[in-house]
């Protein structure tokens, strides 16, 4: 298993340096054609296919023009014929780091020996939420309200009938624990209240 670790690290040292340097048949090589990669960008749902995947690299290869693409760590844990590995970059341009000195790029990488041979068959590229941009598109698409705990009173009538049972529910909602505006992310303001009386059983 020590060949095969060392085996997977110089193939993704290779293509880390590829990445940086702009080689682009260098980056695609041990690749599988179904290859899956969760990037960064868009699309959600992740980049299909050796095609996708090689669609990708021509803006990527612009932008790092001005950027670093530096791999700091790796770590490999290989089976017979699969394999996972995990690392981080320092990817990023000089006001990116002005900005988040210990910015990094979280990678994790799939693989299965097939024909003899190592191929990559996923990839997945990952930020840490915390820039504004960011904070903010988390905000919009997935709001997370935490609501407060409802003030419950009972109390009993006799036995009336089937013995009545009075419930009493007053919630009140601040709608800044749930509602937000989507530019700037701050708090809409106001409160809702909700009551509700039931006489059951």
């Amino acid at each position: 298993m020590r060949e095969d670790e060392s085996t997977i690290r110089a193939l993704i040292e290779r293509w880390a340096n590829a990445a940086h340097e702009g080689d682009l048949e260098a980056v695609l090589a041990h690749h599988d054609a179904e290859l899956l990669m969760y990037d960064v960008p868009p699309p959600e749902d992740g980049v299909r296919g050796l095609a996708a995947y090689r669609e990708t690299w021509p803006a990527f290869f612009q932008w790092q023009q001005n950027a670093t693409f530096d791999l700091l760590s790796l770590d490999v844990v290989a089976g017979q014929e699969v394999a996972f590995a995990y690392g981080l970059l320092r990817c990023g341009t000089p006001e990116e780091f002005q900005a988040i000195p210990d910015r990094r790029l979280r990678l994790t990488v799939g693989l299965r020996k097939i024909g003899g041979h190592w191929t990559v068959v996923h990839e997945h590229h990952s930020f840490t939420a915390r820039d504004s941009t960011q904070r903010q598109y988390l905000l919009v698409i997935a709001p997370r309200p935490v609501l407060p705990r409802p003030r419950l009173s009972h109390q009993t009538t006799g036995f009336e009938g089937s013995q009545a049972l009075r419930l009493a529910v007053s919630v009140t909602v601040p709608v800044s624990a749930h509602q937000a505006d989507p530019v700037n992310g701050a708090p809409t303001g106001g409160g809702m209240t909700v009551e509700r009386r039931d006489c059951g059983r």
